[in-house]
């Protein structure tokens, strides 16, 4: 045997086309996997965005303080608020302790695009209304929410498992 005749290639008999293997198809799934599992992670995080989890903490995280501060005005002014009726169309709350615009918020507890705001309308002596059918509906159907009523001073805000037939927040 020469020189020559030791590094001849020797012939490679093909046993079949490439994709007839298993183990290529083994080898190949498993990037594709990935990549198809990381497009569905992306497009699922960005069609329902966690309303749970606030976009600037910092921000939210200097507002404790004034948040704090209004709550305690709110037991100053020994603030109390009681639903005194709920009908198919509203509301009707007795505020007492409290003067001025009323605002109240009813936020869900998961789903910020369910949350809803009113301004109160006064009819005297402490008697406030609110007058939307959508407002007494989530609170004769199931759920857990927050309902919080401010001025410009206080905030009193509790959180509300629904339905419910009466509330009444106040100094504790």
């Amino acid at each position: 045997m020469t020189e020559d005749d030791k590094y001849r290639e020797l012939p490679v008999e093909s046993t079949g086309e490439w994709y007839r293997y298993g183990w290529v198809w083994f080898v190949f799934t498993i990037p594709f996997a990935a990549v198809l599992f990381g497009i569905v992670m992306i497009v699922s995080a960005n069609y329902q965005p966690d309303d749970v989890v606030v976009d600037n903490y910092y921000k939210e995280g200097k507002g404790i303080n004034k948040r704090i501060a209004r709550d305690a005005k709110a037991d100053e002014l020994g603030v109390r608020v009681t639903l005194e009726a709920l009908t198919d169309t509203g509301a009707v709350f007795g505020i007492e302790a409290a003067g001025g615009d009323i605002q109240m918020s009813l936020f869900h507890v998961t789903d910020q695009k369910q949350d809803m705001t009113f301004q109160l309308v006064s009819q005297g002596e402490g008697v406030y209304t609110v007058s939307s059918a959508e407002f007494a509906r989530r609170l004769n159907q199931p759920g857990i929410w927050y309902i919080e009523f401010t001025d410009y001073d206080w905030r009193l805000r509790t959180r509300l498992q629904t339905p419910i037939s009466t509330l009444a927040l106040g100094p504790s």
